[in-house]
């Protein structure tokens, strides 16, 4: 079977206690995509929260204490799993997270 090349990034940043972005789906412009399962672990693994983005791509985590986190993102297109994770720590710059073909896992 062939797979497709498209590819998925949630931009996220820390900012007065929060994690926010917006994930897109690139083919071949990037367009924000609703419905993006994303979660945040914490430094020891454990799952603190799940969220799935809006109509316009857009997610959030609020309440945030400083510290080290792990943001996973999963989408699911028929068949076809999406996934990336990424690390960041609070409060931090930006830290964009490209879902590429893949099984959804857990940090």
């Amino acid at each position: 079977s062939r797979r497709a090349s498209v590819q998925i990034f949630v931009g996220d940043a820390v900012l007065n206690n929060r994690l926010s972005g917006v994930a897109r789906l690139v083919l071949p412009i990037p367009t924000p995509q609703e419905d993006v399962e994303v979660a945040l672990y914490d430094a020891s693994s454990t799952l603190l929260a799940v969220t799935r983005t809006d109509l316009l791509g857009y997610y959030q985590f609020e309440n945030l204490p400083l510290g080290s986190y792990t943001l996973t993102a999963c989408y699911r297109l028929g068949n076809q799993e999406y996934s990336a994770v990424v690390s960041t720590s609070a409060p931090s710059d930006f830290a964009d997270l490209f879902l590429t073909p893949g099984p959804c896992t857990n940090p």
